[in-house]
Order: structure tokens, then C-alpha cells, then sequence
């Protein structure tokens, strides 16, 4: 049996319900997913809202990210087998218990992954580094500012610019700080200005600035980048403004726009897909040699789902927040 959540409503005050169902045989290009983590994103929100830069149908299951096992494969699916562990990046469907998922979307685990650990690259690590190294253009020496430096996506550029050489500088809340530090990032406080936060740091511009918090500070940063510098926008929480970006950087930023990047994941995965999953296979090997250590905040059984969303609102996560579906404990 499997057990999922159905968003039978959007808009401001979305509505969901949990339900069971059987659980269909996979289609012969299909392999069946015991689904043991989920990601929770921003942009499950979005599609909640109705906000989302693509239409979400509904009713629709969230969750944009998975890791899990193979439990059963269709009949024209010959490289996997049951047993395997695997990773996807699903847009839609992940909280749930089991998933049928096309073979070519999924990616192969080595046997001894931590799925846990794995669960942060699908979405935000490669967000990460698609944003460093195909958006901006970034190399050893170069100086970044991270906006909410303390979340999924913040603690994976931290530990890619530390791992690639380049100095990270994060925002965050003050009970953030340490978690910001900790990880190798100098810290400004959302509290201070950036040109007073670099003046102490001794910091005159930055190469790049990724920043998912919103228009509020595109002008500011523009006067901290460098003249060859980049600002990547991406994940906004709310998406009016990202169905809309384009033409909202033309209206806002003027003579300085082509210094401006939004980035969204499914555009790239679509558009480049050979490309996606060369960087997925990149992020998987430097995980599974502990070069870097996705940041893991809290973990939620599925049928606390409510309680997972409200967490994930909140100001002050640190690192990743994921269910389990399958967890027994």
C-alpha cells in the first residue's frame, strides 16, 4: 500500500490530505522507488501557492528531490536491478512512500551510499554548483557572498567555494552565526548593512552574489559586485516575482542587468540534461569521498508532514529538511 500527499487546493491556504492507495506495477521503461528520503524545497510552497514559474495541475503530490532503492523494474529496464540505490530529481511526487519513476531520470548510487547524506545533492548541491561554475564562472581566488548562507542551498555553496578555493562570505540570522563560521564562511548579520558588514571584513566586492531572498537587495549588491561580477537569483520563497523575473530585472537593475542570472534547476535539467547529470555524478563521487558533508537540519516521518512544512517556513533552518517515509522510528 502506499501512502502519499495529494494537494487538492492552491492558492494562500492550500489544501492537502494524506492518502493510500495501491501501488501500480511499473510501466516496461519504469523502475518502482522505495522512497527513503525526500527533500522539502521552497518551490513546493510555490507550486502550493499556485505560484510556481510552471503549471502545477492540480490535484498534484509535492516533493522536487528523492533518494531510495529499487524495488521492482519494468520489463524493458536492464541496467538497474532490484537492490539499487538511486537518486532523482522528481519536481513533483516525492512525498510518498513509493514512486514509478522512467529509468532514464534516475540516477545510480554507489551500493555503500548513505542515502541520507546523498538526499541534499539532487537539487541543492547542483543548484550550487551550477550557479559557481556554469552561471558564474567562479575560480580559485574569487570572493563570494552568500544570501542565507545557513540554508540547504547556503551550506552547499559554503562547502563547494571551501572545497574549489573560494572565499565565501554568508548572511544569516545571529543564532546562524555560528553554524555560518563554523563552516568556513566569514559572516554579516542580516541585521547590518552589506557595505558596513565588508567594511570590517576588509572586503571591497565580491565576484559573485547568489541570493535567493529577494529584489529588496538586488541594488545593493550591485554596488559590492565586481565589474565582471555576477548576481544569480534563484529559489524565490515567493513566486510572484519569479514568474515575472525576467522582465523585472530589465525594469529594476537597467544598464547593470546582463550582469544578472536567475537560475532555475528544471529549465537547466531540461535544457541541458547531459550536463545535469555529469554534475550529479561530479557532486555524488566528492560526497562519497567525504568532500563534502551535506548539512542535515531535521527529518521527518511523512505522516508528520504538517508539522514538516511548518518547520520549513520558519526563519532559522540550518542545512536540509527532509522526510522519511519509510522510517519505522
Amino acid at each position: 500500500m502506499n501512502e502519499r500527499m495529494l494537494v487538492t487546493h492552491t492558492g494562500d491556504t492550500p489544501r492537502w490530505q494524506m492518502i493510500q492507495e495501491e501501488m501500480k506495477t511499473p510501466a516496461e521503461d519504469e523502475v518502482q522507488i522505495r522512497v527513503a528520503y525526500a527533500g522539502i524545497a521552497n518551490a513546493d510552497f510555490m507550486m502550493m501557492r499556485g505560484k510556481y514559474p510552471k503549471e502545477t495541475k492540480v490535484p498534484f503530490t509535492p516533493g522536487y528531490d528523492i533518494t531510495g532503492e529499487v524495488i521492482a523494474c519494468g520489463s524493458h529496464v536492464l541496467d538497474i536491478s532490484i537492490g539499487t540505490k538511486v537518486a532523482a530529481l522528481t519536481e513533483t511526487g516525492g512525498y510518498t512512500t513509493y514512486i514509478n519513476l522512467p529509468v532514464e531520470e534516475v540516477i545510480v548510487l554507489p551500493d555503500d551510499s548513505d542515502l541520507q547524506k546523498m538526499s541534499p545533492l539532487m537539487l541543492n548541491y547542483v543548484t550550487a554548483y551550477q550557479m559557481m561554475f556554469r552561471k558564474a564562472e567562479l575560480k580559485a581566488g574569487d570572493q563570494t557572498l552568500i544570501q542565507g548562507a545557513a540554508g540547504g542551498v547556503g551550506t552547499a555553496l559554503i562547502q563547494l567555494c571551501n572545497y574549489y578555493n573560494i572565499q565565501p562570505i554568508g548572511t544569516g540570522s545571529p543564532e546562524q552565526k555560528e553554524t555560518i563560521e563554523a563552516m568556513g564562511a566569514d559572516y554579516i548579520s542580516y541585521e547590518a548593512s552589506l557595505k558596513h558588514g565588508f567594511k570590517q571584513l576588509y572586503v571591497s566586492g565580491v565576484d559573485a552574489v547568489f541570493d535567493h531572498v529577494g529584489s529588496k537587495n538586488w541594488k545593493k549588491e550591485l554596488e559590492i559586485l565586481e565589474e565582471d561580477g555576477r548576481l544569480i537569483i534563484f529559489g524565490f520563497r515567493h513566486g510572484s516575482l519569479a514568474t515575472n523575473i525576467l522582465s523585472y530585472i530589465r525594469l529594476k537593475l537597467g544598464s547593470r542587468r546582463d550582469q544578472v542570472t536567475y537560475y532555475f534547476i528544471a529549465k537547466e535539467k531540461s535544457e541541458a540534461p547531459e550536463t545535469f547529470y555529469h554534475d550529479v555524478k561530479k557532486l555524488s563521487e566528492l560526497q562519497h569521498r567525504g568532500a563534502i558533508d551535506p548539512v542535515i537540519d531535521r527529518i521527518y516521518k511523512l505522516q508528520n508532514i504538517g508539522q514538516a512544512l511548518d518547520y520549513f517556513q520558519k526563519h532559522g533552518k540550518q542545512g536540509k529538511v527532509l522526510l522519511a517515509p519509510n522510517s519505522e522510528s
